[in-house]
């Protein structure tokens, strides 16, 4: 992932190679190279192959050379060499690659020569060159020449300017990384029998030769329509007009483009986009339109450029129902017979509708009761009267304000039969909660009526009870009255109702009232009520709910409140009431209480309750609902980018890939819901998901980078009706540096450990992702990567540093530093010290040693060290001692070693700390070689014989013994000495004999430790001698 600001220079550059790229009408083009990012050259050399490269990232330039020859007594000669292109582009938009263009050019030379037997392989020379990008392979060169006879052949490449294309089909987003190389391979080799003469020679270097190449692709650019509608509700003849902008995957408009309007499937008009992509519509909603959920959709059907897209916007047209109660009714001569005529709402129809009835012969009529005008849904009661036989057809018709219009015929006939009216006063009257009304209904017959006729009121209030005094009743020649009583409940509703009595006789005739009204009016009570009704939770939340207590009228006292429920779950849900029970009185009339609802078990389902509020002389209740859903299983996993792995994670670097797995319902639509903050450079904050048939969704996404905040962070999942289904908490987070520094004696090695800021957990899963590199004046130094528990490793190199060493975490192969706290970076800064050495005594004497050492560091503290004394002698290591500093930084050693004529002392230190680095001061030397042995000089004058001893040691004394043999000129022994002589190094001791005869002959030998060290010979003044 590139910072966005990372990706203006390349832009700038594309604008200028884009001036040289084919031209195309059924694509765009972007430059991918040059410049490249990364060169890497790999090599192989055996006997005399040898190579010579060079090259320019910027101009995308390679140069390569191999040669080998092969003379006569050798046999295999290679020289083999791959020069590497890396590049990769964080891809700029969203769309389709369909082509890979390379442009090259290749001038070179392959040459073999051989004399050899026949069918002997002996020379080859080759040449390949290839381009990678993403998962395909384009090869531009491959070419071998091989040798199995003496001979020679060559081959000669001059590839100037050539196109190569390669078709793609590779969908990318903005953001993706799209990885590229370039790759070439020159290889020489000379080979074959002993006595033959090979020479293999590949030239890509020479004057004018070389690779010289450019990368670019062809893509389709994903398209995206966005835009507004003006009422997502209209009439007929409403205006609706429909703007918005035509873009590609980066936000810039598409200019001049069509784009199609259809209402549904149904073609309406066409557009074409202003210079910066935008476009309007006007749309009239016709009158022969089908009402409902319609949709406008924009379509751009795409280009030679852009992929198609759409864009849908929901419209409403509303509409109404006109019906009625019956729709044809007898009604016998000089009664009166009643229907409701209803105007439903359809689709939010918002607009008056008004009703009119059609003419009626006369010998009918009519009376409403209620309103014909209004906004649906309203009904009114039409009440017919017949005066004489007849038949007839009576039209309703319903037009609403936009034109609309509904209607319905009626069938009314009106027969001779005996009948009865009722008659109902007063029309109007009124009642408290609580108390009774009482009406008057009066029963006439008609046509000579006789029978037995039972009462009913339709249109009673609710929690109202009705009697009547006589019940039923019979009537014959004249009218009888009954009186009405009703009763208004504490628990009835007030308001002003429409009632009607119904009269129904032994032979199944209905006879209706005129309508008359009740008005219910408030009495001494409480009303409860709890907000909200319903409550949509997850698994593991609890409900709260909000219930509020009223005094009405005047009410005082205290009021319990409890919960019912169905019995088949009660026991799964324990309640919890703020307070209980709740006083309230007119001077405290509302009393809020805090209902919090608590399942006890993994129920999932809609659950219905009932809250019951009573006191001694009143109860009211309410009920509310708990719909508990399945949490969505949301798993957060760290993606490793070196190898692609994913790890159970929940927390994160900036710059990271973060895996989700959502475990939920199968095949659900959902949208996952990320934070901004942290997820806005490189994805969009709401992702439409879905699963599969396991119920299963996975999906990575990309956290911002270097100014990413760091903090905690919920990721939310809803369902498609807006509804959060499941949640999970991740947090983005910087890192600590912690370490131990291990002084070896021959190394020093650092330890990091890496953990996370916050809580100091150590990080894992990282493996190759991040490294610590140090910044110093002798250049950068980075240490391995770091493995999959947070540790690194890192060899200082062999240098005296002028200061402290201060590594910063980055992540591999990138210039990106890790944070520590949203201001700070992560670093850590190591001490370095150069340790010094005083040789305070260095004696000694036949073997033995008595050496005394002070160390100390450069601002004169004692350094605290252990010591490795080695002495060995030719790679052999004959003594092997340890040894620890006081606390005066001193050490004392006294030690005896076997004897060697020659060996070597070195003396090795390491630091005990482990809080900094420490390294011995490149002035001290604290190695001794060491030579025991004798130089012996003979000078004999008459009878005198002086002899001179030199000790060859470099720093010890040591006892040897001389033994001397004197022989006359007859050769006879006539004298010899053993002497025992201390020689110190560096001096010169002198010795002299003086003999009875004549010196003829000398025989000379020195010994120490009870070796011989020195031989010698001296003949009448001819003196050799041999060193052992």
């Amino acid at each position: 992932m590139v910072r966005r600001r990372m990706l203006l220079l390349p832009l700038m550059i594309s604008l200028l190679l884009l001036l040289l790229l084919p031209n195309s009408n059924c694509i765009l083009y972007y430059p991918l190279a040059p410049p490249f990012n990364e060169f890497q050259p790999f090599y192989y050399t055996c006997g005399t192959g040898s190579f010579t490269y060079s090259y320019d990232k910027n101009r995308g330039l390679l140069k390569a050379i191999c040669s080998a020859t092969k003379n006569i007594g050798s046999l295999l000669n290679e020289a083999d060499l791959t020069l590497t292109f890396k590049g990769y582009l964080i891809s700029p938009f969203s769309g389709v690659i369909k082509k890979l263009s390379i442009k090259y050019t290749l001038m070179g030379k392959l040459y073999v020569k051989s004399i050899c037997l026949p069918n002997t392989f002996s020379a080859e020379a080759s040449i390949e060159v290839y381009v990678d990008f993403m998962n395909y392979r384009v090869t531009l060169a491959s070419k071998t020449l091989t040798l199995y006879y003496s001979g020679e052949d060559q081959y000669v490449f001059s590839d100037q300017y050539v196109s190569v294309y390669q078709d793609l089909d590779l969908n990318v987003f903005s953001g993706d990384r799209l990885d590229f190389s370039v790759i070439m391979v020159v290889r020489s080799i000379a080979t074959g029998a002993l006595e033959d003469y090979a020479y293999s020679f590949a030239d890509f270097y020479s004057g004018s030769y070389g690779l010289r190449i450019t990368l670019s692709i062809g893509y389709f650019e994903n398209s995206y329509i966005v835009g507004s509608i003006s009422a997502s509700k209209g009439y007929i003849g409403d205006l609706i007009y429909l703007s918005g902008r035509l873009i590609n995957s980066r936000g810039n408009g598409i200019s001049n483009a069509k784009i199609d309007l259809y209402m549904d499937s149904m073609y309406i008009s066409s557009n074409h986009t202003d210079s910066d992509g935008s476009f309007t519509f006007l749309y009239v909603i016709p009158s022969d339109i089908q009402f409902g959920k319609r949709i406008l959709r924009i379509v751009f059907e795409g280009d030679s450029s852009y992929l198609p897209s759409s864009k849908d916007f929901n419209l409403t047209i509303p509409s109404f129902s006109l019906s009625s109660s019956y729709n044809c009714i007898r009604i016998p001569l000089g009664s009166a017979r009643g229907i409701d005529v209803y105007v439903g709402d359809l689709y939010g129809y918002e607009l008056p509708v008004q009703v009119t009835i059609g003419s009626v012969p006369s010998w009918l009529s009519y009376n409403v009761v209620g309103e014909t005008r209004g906004i649906p849904p309203f009904q009114f009661h039409i009440d017919f009267t017949s005066y004489d036989i007849g038949d007839c057809f009576i039209e309703i018709l319903a037009v609403g304000s936009d034109g609309q219009s509904r209607k319905i015929l009626l069938n009314v006939e009106s027969y001779v039969a005996p009948s009865y009216s009722i008659t109902v006063n007063p029309t109007f009257n009124s009642v408290f909660k609580g108390s009774r009304v009482l009406y008057n209904v009066t029963l006439t017959p008609i046509n000579g009526y006789s029978g037995v006729i039972t009462l009913s009121v339709e249109g009673n209030p609710p929690n109202c009870l009705y009697n009547f005094s006589i019940n039923p009743l019979f009537i014959d020649s004249y009218e009888k009255s009954v009186v009405l009583e009703i009763y208004a409940s504490p628990s009835s509703i007030e308001g002003v109702y429409d009632l009607i009595v119904k009269g129904v006789d032994h032979n199944g005739l209905i006879v209706y009232s005129n309508p008359f009204k009740l008005e219910v009016k408030q009495g001494r009570y409480f009303n409860v009520s709890i907000y909200p009704t319903f409550i949509s939770i997850l698994e593991g939340e609890d409900a709260l709910f909000y219930v509020s207590l009223t005094s009405v009228n005047g009410f005082s006292g205290y009021v319990s409140l409890e919960v019912l429920c169905n019995a088949s779950y009660s026991d799964f849900f324990k309640y919890n009431f703020s307070r209980n029970p709740v006083y309230i009185s007119d001077s405290n009339p509302v009393e809020i209480v805090e209902l919090r609802v608590i399942p006890l078990s993994n129920l999932t389902g809609i659950f219905n309750f009932k809250l019951h509020a009573f006191s001694s002389s009143h109860n009211d209740s309410c009920t509310f609902s708990i719909e508990i859903r399945r949490l969505a299983s949301i798993e957060l996993y760290y993606v490793n980018w070196m190898y692609g792995y994913w790890y159970s994670e929940y927390r994160f670097l900036p710059y990271e890939a973060m895996g989700i797995i959502i475990k939920y319902q199968p095949l659900r639509n959902l949208t996952l819901i990320l934070p901004n903050a942290v997820f806005g450079d490189f994805n969009v904050s709401l992702i439409p998901v879905s699963t599969d048939e396991d119920g299963l969704c996975k999906l990575i996404v990309y956290l911002n980078g270097i100014n990413c905040p760091l903090g905690s962070y919920e990721i939310l999942l809803s369902d498609d009706s807006g509804r959060i289904v499941g949640r999970n908490r991740f947090y983005v987070d910087g890192l600590k540096v912690y370490y131990i520094v291990n002084n070896d004696y021959s190394c020093n090695e650092i330890l990091f450990h890496l953990t996370w800021s916050l809580n100091n957990e150590s990080l894992r899963f990282r493996g190759g992702a991040l490294q610590l590199v140090l910044n110093s004046t002798y250049g950068y130094f980075r240490s391995s990567p770091i493995d999959d528990f947070g540790n690194a490793k890192f060899i200082a190199p062999p240098i005296n540093f002028n200061d402290s060493l201060k590594f910063f975490v980055y992540y591999v192969n990138s210039p990106f530093t890790i944070r520590s706290t949203n201001s700070s970076l992560s670093y850590v800064v190591i001490p370095f010290k150069r340790i010094q050495c005083d040789i305070l005594r260095f004696l000694v004497k036949d073997l033995s040693f008595n050496i005394n050492f002070k160390f100390y560091y450069s601002n004169g503290d004692p350094a605290h060290l252990e010591l490795l004394l080695m002495v060995y002698c030719n790679d052999t290591v004959i003594t092997k001692l340890n040894y620890k500093t006081d606390e005066d930084g001193v050490a004392s050693m006294t030690f005896r070693i076997p004897f060697y004529k020659n060996f070597t002392i070195k003396l090795l230190c390491r630091d005990i700390s482990n809080t900094w680095v420490s390294r011995l001061d490149e002035l001290c030397d604290l190695c001794w070689n060491e030579n025991i042995g004798v130089l012996l000089y003979v000078n004999v004058e008459g009878r005198f014989a002086n002899f001179t001893l030199t000790s060859k040691s470099s720093f010890m004394d040591f006892n040897c013994t001389l033994n001397v043999m004197f022989y006359d000129e007859f050769d006879e022994l006539f004298y010899s000495s053993s002497i025992t002589i201390t020689l110190t190094h560096g001096s010169i001791k002198f010795y002299t004999f003086s003999l009875p005869r004549r010196i003829h002959k000398i025989v000379l030998t020195v010994y120490a430790f009870g070796y011989e060290v020195f031989e010698g010979l001296w003949i009448d003044g001819d003196y050799s001698w041999k060193k052992l």
